[in-house]
C-alpha cells in the first residue's frame, strides 16, 4: 500500500505491507513493513531520505532482515536508474 503525500519542499512517498490483504501461503513467512521515501528539492540536486521498519515477526535472524533493509533503497534506485535509461 503506498500513498503520496505533497510536502512544502517535495513529495514524500508513504508504504505499508499489504499482508493482511493477500491470502497466507504455506511455507511462506510474512515480514510487516511501513516506512517511506522522501525526495526534497536542494538546489540542483535532490534529496532523498529512506526509511524503513520490517519486521519479519521473530521467524528470520535480525541480520537477515537488517541485510535486507540496508540493501533494499540502493537495489530499488539502481533498478530504476536503469529502466529510465
Amino acid at each position: 500500500e503506498m500513498k503520496l503525500k505533497e510536502l512544502e519542499d517535495g513529495y514524500q512517498v508513504d508504504f505499508k505491507d499489504v499482508s493482511g490483504h493477500i491470502a497466507k501461503r504455506k511455507n511462506v513467512i510474512r515480514v510487516n513493513t511501513e516506512g517511506y521515501w522522501k525526495f526534497v528539492e536542494d538546489g540542483s540536486q535532490t534529496r532523498l531520505t529512506y526509511q524503513c521498519h520490517a519486521n519479519p515477526n521473530g521467524k528470520v535472524p535480525a541480520w537477515i532482515s537488517n541485510m535486507f533493509v540496508v540493501d533494499a533503497p540502493f537495489k530499488t534506485l539502481t533498478a530504476i536508474k536503469e529502466k529510465f535509461k
